[in-house]
């Protein structure tokens, strides 16, 4: 209990060092649970370093932390198990306009890599970034609460196996700046030599996204999934870009809403030719007082370049956009197949470009 190593828990006093003490206790043991009673607030100035088998537990929303000016937790230590639980706290900051909530810190690569990290059952509320991880393999984000937060999870170089599952991100009033997504995975292209490394093995799946500007952004992953999931967006619900292997959009139902909303789904234009077996089935997708002749349910590439090719779109269903149900640009290898195209306002509900040679459409 971090009250034993001196913690106050009044939301005056600066805990940072007596959190610190009970985390780094806990480990030299060979690991432990750090607890955190109901009814408290602990307020501290520096983020509080997690350390390797050691999990930090509240009673729930009653448990609060109030980093000022810092992270919530940082994750330091490097290549091996991490073993480490987040759960049950409410994690709100002040002055975290700045700030990422728990984060990954150190400088990018693909050799410092921690296993098996959750963060469960918190609510984390006012960073410019709730989440977020560079080297990782295994890690469960599960059941939290984002709200206020400029972005909510953000997945960057080598993150193996993230299961993103259950939990409700609203962006609201925000805080912070830069674009805003709720979830949002990028490539890396490590100076080492060893080349570029994305995030592979990302499911994302059953989660409440709503009021950010971009959705979903699988932009460069491996084997990415995003279903049964429910999106409101003001801008793009689920983007894609460069990858080398599948992307599956199942299920979801996804909404954009208000003027400066474009696309559902949006297959990011590329320079070249990209086969990347893109399945985008089965999703209830519709538009909400977007700008008349502008908004378009799928779109696939661009005026200028196309390239997203061998994408297959079967079985969706559209309403309320003002230019296409579904577009695709200098693309090969579509399938268009059993969607239910029903927006009344739209230029054509089906429109593409003159395809490539020899890569037909169907």
């Amino acid at each position: 209990n971090v009250m034993d190593f001196g913690a106050v828990g009044d939301g005056v006093t600066n805990d940072a060092a007596a959190i610190q003490a009970a985390v780094d206790a806990a480990n030299a043991m060979g690991g432990g649970t750090v607890e955190f009673p109901d009814g408290k607030t602990f307020m501290y100035t520096s983020a509080i370093a997690m350390k390797q088998g050691v999990n930090v537990v509240g009673r729930g929303y009653g448990s609060v932390l109030a980093p000022t000016a810092c992270s919530a937790f940082t994750f330091g230590f490097t290549t091996g198990f991490g073993n480490s639980v987040i759960d049950n706290l409410r994690i709100e900051a002040s002055t975290g306009t700045s700030q990422i909530g728990i984060y990954q810190a150190g400088t990018l690569n693909n050799a410092d890599e921690l296993y098996g990290i959750t963060i469960s059952n918190c609510l984390i509320r006012g960073f410019n970034i709730a989440i977020k991880f560079r080297t990782v393999r295994n890690v469960s984000i599960l059941n939290n609460w984002v709200q206020d937060c400029n972005s909510a999870i953000h997945l960057v170089g080598q993150c193996l196996v993230i299961n993103i599952f259950g939990n409700k991100m609203v962006y609201a009033s925000g805080s912070g700046s830069g674009t805003q997504y709720a979830i949002y995975t990028d490539s890396f292209n490590y100076t080492s030599g060893t080349g570029i490394v994305r995030p592979e093995t990302v499911c994302v799946q059953r989660n409440v996204i709503y009021g950010y500007t971009n959705g979903i952004a699988f932009t460069g992953v491996v084997f990415g999934t995003s279903r049964d999931n429910d999106i409101q967006a003001t801008g793009i619900g689920i983007s894609f870009s460069t990858a080398s292997a599948p992307i599956t959009i199942d299920s979801n139902y996804i909404q954009i809403a208000g003027a400066s909303a474009t696309i559902g789904i949006n297959g990011v234009a590329q320079a070249s030719a990209l086969d990347t077996g893109v399945v985008i089935i089965n999703n209830h997708i519709n538009a909400v007082s977007t700008t008349a002749g502008t908004s378009i349910g799928i779109k696939l590439g661009d005026v200028s370049n196309g390239n997203q090719d061998n994408v297959r779109m079967e079985n969706n269903s559209f309403f309320g956009f003002t230019l296409y149900d579904i577009a695709f640009y200098k693309s090969g290898h579509i399938t268009v197949r059993g969607n239910s195209c029903y927006s009344t306002g739209v230029t054509a509900s089906i429109f593409s470009t003159v395809l490539a040679a020899n890569r037909p459409s169907y």
